[in-house]
């Protein structure tokens, strides 16, 4: 044969499905955040083992669809990861509260081109090498500071689960991630396994992206905080 297998893994979801028990805030419940929904995605990759992460497509100035994708650098930190991804597209319910999409099932793309990263503020920045379905959105961004207080939101996969939503505030100070971080502190919804890469986004009319989810205390039951 022209190929050599070198492992095998076996990806598969507890039949009970316990890690969601209903604490995960279904974004689908949250129409506002509809088209801001389109950009995210789950990303599937081989590293030590096989593993589920966040992320975005994230905006050029230019707006050319260009297509970037913004996740953690905990989840994808180089080019012999980034090539084993596969890219999860309307991974979400379509009705409030109901049954999501079989992953397998939804548009999808596969392989990544490491573009840039960075472990300090936990960030790798792709490029997605397959085609992508048509009917994308973007995530627009700002880098200018996010005032204490201000309303926050992420769009993140936990537990492998279709879109979820949390939404906050930006506190004063960061809890884990240091300079270079921001604080989200959650009022409704916490995060979990795999929320990891998903965007923190200003919930003000323009949605813009301030960064990603680095780590934090945030758990099912306990809605916490995350960098």
């Amino acid at each position: 044969l022209p190929f050599r297998a070198d492992r095998i893994q076996h990806v598969y979801r507890a039949p009970m499905n316990p890690g969601d028990q209903g604490c995960f805030n279904d974004v689908t419940c949250h129409p506002g955040w509809t088209n801001t929904a389109r950009a995210c995605v789950g990303i599937g990759f081989v590293g030590q083992n096989a593993l589920f992460c966040s992320g975005q497509l994230i905006a050029t100035v230019a707006g050319d669809q260009t297509p970037y994708l913004l996740t953690a650098n905990q989840c994808i930190s180089s080019q012999v990861v980034a090539q084993t991804c596969e890219v999860f597209f309307d991974y979400r319910a379509m009705q409030c509260n109901g049954a999501g999409p079989v992953l397998a099932a939804v548009p999808r793309a596969t392989g990544c081109t490491m573009v840039a990263t960075s472990t300090w503020t936990d960030y790798s920045l792709l490029m997605i090498d397959g085609t992508i379905p048509p009917g994308r959105v973007w995530a627009g961004w700002t880098t200018a500071p996010v005032a204490t207080a201000a309303a926050t939101a992420s769009i993140h996969f936990p537990e492998g689960e279709p879109a979820r939503i949390s939404l906050g505030v930006k506190d004063a100070v960061t809890l884990c991630g240091g300079t270079g971080h921001i604080r989200s502190t959650w009022t409704s919804g916490p995060t979990g396994p795999g929320s990891a890469g998903g965007a923190l986004f200003l919930d003000t009319p323009a949605q813009p992206l301030v960064g990603v989810l680095s780590c934090g205390l945030s758990t099912c039951g306990v809605p916490g905080s995350n960098d």
